[in-house]
């Protein structure tokens, strides 16, 4: 139906709506008393007129009105499909409360977090938000029925994962912590009655900055790190702009230069360094605007005033259309100092190389049968007469050789390059001036890389050999005599080790030289020989150390066991080998067979015996003499008066038997 045929019933209605009006009122207008027909119909005409008069522009006036709130009604229509549109299609969680904090309305984007609007309606909203805000939360809300007041960038945890949704999909790991929103509100109040406002509930809306959250952590995840990593740079770091203000830098530059960040904050860069450093650092500085990099040596001060030596690097960089020089500075302290001690160094072996006795040399070895010298002390002019070129050194040393010894000398290089290995030679060297010396080369090769290098000596032992041959004749010569003299020549260490024992040894012991440097002092010597040997040398030891003097020897007589078991009688006799200090390292004696004196002494001990006890027989022979002499002086009495007494006697004397045996014991 049209809008024509529906205003047709309306427009009827108020038709028969004047004439009924027109009629009463021209009846009261006339009064009770007209009840003719003629007065009837001329004052239902008049007030129909009337009537219809008045009627007709309120009609008009309706149209009008009514016009104005059709148009108001699809205006609004049009508002309400635009705010509906904006509602479905926004990012933002546009909600509403009633005042005991129930979700009265809320907008689509709750469906982006597994939500169905419908479902969520009546329900709390603490109830999606997040376990650790909701007192937060819930205070906040609570404020809305204390007054007429707005929250604006509220931070809450939200509308997190459902704890069962039918049919949904499990989420990853990374999507199970629930979004972070920014809340803006405002309470709902009802219109003034009285002094006070009734609190209706909060609307507000919720924006899901989570993605804006986690870029913030990240970033602020990568500040720390950036500023963990400058920090733990092993030097100082600087950010310094074009004209050399400092803008950013680590905390070794605060302890270097002993001053606080407020300190630091823009300070420039020339302020850091002494005035004779000041020129050579800003052309440092122009050098990485120009150039884009540079590098410099320079000393850092600090408050206190002492120095830092750095090596500062910088590189040119550009932000925001501005040019900085960033860069990085390391303590070369140890390195200065590594440098100021390897000249030192240097200066000290240089220095004892020309007074060590021999030629001080480095000699190197490649795998392409490359070889040389990297340095000869030159001791060398002196001792091998050699000097000139470096490179050609090696050659012109080994054509100076004796032909008979070039090869053996050669194959020893080659084989400790090879084996990496000790390296020793001795030979002959014929001087340019024709003199010709002996020599001894020393190294321990190390590798190095590809090279295999010698650090070694070449010393001139000519002297040295001389004086062995001279030894080596001297020893021949008493060796000789060791070996025929007829006593054992013998030396030990102080631990009782044989060291020496000469061949007479096989004539006293039946033992040979081998057998006595297998089996030691426990098997010649029995055992308390062995013991009182030991006891004497070691009570020796500690005197001659108690006054120091080792220089006297000490003999005894011992009995050592024959190879057939039997014992053979010694003479041992013994003193201290020292070295050229003056200590002992050992023992020195001579041992010589007494079998025979012994024998003869023990002869003329028994002999000196029997003549002691001829002279005693003969003593006790002169005594019973005396003795007897004296007896016969004393008993010629005794004997001779008796026979006189008896001559005067008569046979029948009762003294005579008396008299008889003294007379008998006298004689």
């Amino acid at each position: 139906m049209n809008k024509r045929h529906k205003s047709t019933p309306i427009f009827a209605l108020v038709i028969t709506g004047i004439a009924g009006i027109g009629f009463v009122m021209g009846w009261l207008s006339m009064g009770l008393e007209a009840h003719t027909y003629n007065r009837s119909m001329l004052g239902w005409t008049t007030g129909f007129t009337a009537v219809t008069l008045v009627m007709l522009a309120a009609v008009w006036s309706l149209g009008r009105l009514k016009s104005s709130w059709l148009g108001i009604i699809e205006t609004l229509k049009e508002r309400e499909k635009e705010y509906a549109s904006i509602l479905r299609y926004s990012p933002d969680v546009i909600y509403r409360l009633d005042e005991e904090r129930r979700i009265t309305f809320i907008s689509d984007a709750v469906r982006r977090y597994g939500y169905d609007p419908a479902d969520l309606l009546g329900r709390p909203l603490l109830d999606f938000v997040h376990p650790e805000e909701r007192s937060f939360v819930a205070n906040r809300l609570q404020e809305r029925r204390t007054g007429e007041r707005r929250t604006q960038n509220m931070e809450a945890r939200m509308f997190g994962p459902p704890v069962s949704i039918e049919g949904s999909q499990p989420r990853a790991p990374d999507e199970l912590a629930q979004p972070v929103f920014l809340i803006s509100a405002e309470g709902l109040y009802e219109p003034e009655k009285a002094v006070s406002r009734h609190h209706r509930g909060t609307q507000g809306v919720a924006r899901d900055i989570t993605e804006y959250k986690q870029m913030y952590r990240a970033l602020l995840k990568e500040k720390n790190f950036s500023e963990t990593a400058i920090n733990s740079l092993p030097g100082i770091f600087y950010l310094f702009t074009e004209t050399g203000h400092l803008v950013r830098w680590n905390r070794n530059l605060e302890d270097v230069t002993g001053l606080s960040p407020d300190d630091l904050r823009d300070r420039h860069i020339l302020d850091f360094f002494e005035n004779d450093m000041k020129p050579n650092v800003a052309e440092g500085l122009r050098e990485v605007m120009r150039q884009g990099t540079s590098r410099i040596e320079a000393d850092v001060k600090n408050e206190n005033g002492t120095v830092t030596p750095f090596l500062l690097s910088g590189s040119a960089l550009e932000m925001d259309g501005r040019r900085y020089m960033l860069g990085m500075g390391i303590d070369i302290t140890e390195r200065k100092r590594a440098e100021r001690d390897l000249a030192e160094s240097e200066a000290f072996f240089r220095d004892m190389a020309a007074n060590v006795p021999g030629v001080v040399y480095q000699f190197f070895a490649r795998p392409n049968n490359d070889f040389g010298l990297y340095y000869v002390s030159e001791r060398s002019a002196e001792i091998f007469g050699l000097t000139g070129d470096q490179d050609q050194y090696f050659l012109q040393f080994a054509e100076s050789l004796m032909p008979e010894q070039r090869a053996a000398f050669l194959a020893s290089i080659e084989h400790a390059v090879r084996t990496v290995s000790p390296w020793e030679f001795e030979g002959e060297f014929a001087r340019p001036d024709g003199e010709t010396i002996w020599f001894r080369g020393i190294s321990r090769p190390t590798k190095h890389g590809e090279e295999v290098i010698f650090n070694g000596l070449l010393l001139d032992v000519t002297q040295q050999k001389r004086t062995e041959a001279a030894l080596q004749q001297s020893e021949e010569k008493y060796r000789f005599l060791a070996e025929s003299i007829q006593d054992v020549i013998w030396s030990m260490d102080l631990d009782f080790n044989f060291t020496y024992v000469s061949p007479a040894i096989e004539k006293i012991l039946g033992w040979t030289v081998e057998d006595i440097r297998s089996i030691g002092l426990e098997s010649i010597m029995p055992e308390d020989t062995l013991e009182a040997f030991r006891s004497v040398f070691t009570h020796a030891y500690a005197d001659s150390v108690a006054r120091d003097d080792f220089s006297r020897s000490l003999t005894m007589e011992q009995a050592l066991w024959h190879k057939q078991k039997t014992k053979v009688w010694v003479e041992n006799t013994a003193a201290f080998l020292c070295d050229k200090q003056g200590l002992p390292y050992g023992l020195i004696g001579v041992t010589r067979d007494i079998a025979q004196r012994r024998q003869a002494l023990l002869e003329k001990e028994e002999l000196q015996q029997k003549l002691e006890r001829a002279r005693k027989m003969e003593a006790l022979g002169l005594l019973a003499g005396g003795v007897a002499h004296d007896l016969n002086n004393v008993l010629s009495g005794i004997v001779s008066y008796p026979s006189l007494m008896l001559m005067k006697l008569p046979p029948d004397s009762p003294l005579r038997d008396n008299l008889t045996k003294m007379k008998s014991s006298g004689e």
